[in-house]
């Protein structure tokens, strides 16, 4: 993850797996970020089958690549609490935490050339995912543009 590469499907996919298996996924469940791979989600297919459960809806948030890296590389993290920091969302006092005081940090991943890697990663393994469930007809695009209110409010109309 330092070097802004995606974590092996295997590892992935056993976690995601062992989560379904919980009780906390008996009555649904969300993916943020999985899968991330055409061969993660022929497994999570498999995994869901096992369950007798589907995928019923893929949101498809659609935000131009400038605008995420500038979003991801303006990002600082209490490395404490792990509480996230940004421009639509500063802390009250410059580069300190609000909850607990601690100094905020940039995390590795989030620095603007490891940003575009993992962007370009998304191009080349990630975005390939759109045609796999746009065959399923699940897809529903949402601009991803705007506050966090905003794209609620499109991701929860997009789903109605």
């Amino acid at each position: 993850m330092d070097a802004g590469k995606l974590v092996p499907d295997e590892i992935v996919n056993g976690i995601v797996d062992e989560a379904l298996a919980s009780p906390m996924a008996a009555k649904g469940f969300l993916f943020d970020g999985f899968p991330r791979t055409v061969p993660q989600a022929t497994a999570l297919d498999e995994m869901l089958q096992r369950r007798g459960k589907r995928i019923d809806h893929v949101i498809l948030l659609e935000v131009p690549i400038e605008v995420l890296v500038d979003r991801l590389s303006g990002r600082q993290t209490c490395p404490k609490c792990q509480t996230p920091y940004g421009k639509d969302t500063p802390p009250k006092r410059p580069g300190i935490c609000d909850k607990d005081g601690e100094k905020l940090v940039v995390r590795p991943d989030d620095m603007p050339d490891r940003v575009r890697q993992r962007m370009t990663e998304y191009q080349s393994k990630t975005a390939l995912l759109t045609d796999y469930y746009k065959a399923r007809g699940v897809v529903r695009s949402v601009s991803g543009v705007g506050t966090v209110e905003e794209v609620e409010k499109r991701i929860v109309q997009a789903l109605s």
